[in-house]
């Protein structure tokens, strides 16, 4: 249960923390900046950018089973007994 609870969490949190503020100003030859810090000194505009859009997981992905540090640890476990006997 716990694992499809956090299936369930992490795209969410990776939409939350992808949303980034912008700053945009003018400088003195006019021409228009755009970048994640404010220029110092200067007067931005600040921007709340939205969050980009969720990627799309194929059909493919979907279907293989995920990996777990369990299933992990015990392939490493049956790898290191078949070295140790032969």
């Amino acid at each position: 249960m716990r694992r499809y609870l956090l299936l369930f969490l992490m795209p969410v949190f990776a939409i939350v923390t992808s949303a980034a503020t912008i700053y945009k100003w003018v400088d003195e030859k006019g021409v228009t900046n755009i970048s994640e810090t404010p220029p110092p000194g200067k007067k931005a505009e600040k921007i709340d950018a939205p969050a980009p859009p969720p990627k799309k997981v194929t059909k493919e992905a979907q279907a293989q089973p995920l990996t777990t540090v369990e299933s992990l640890t015990k392939e490493a476990a049956a790898g290191n007994a078949a070295s140790l006997r032969g």
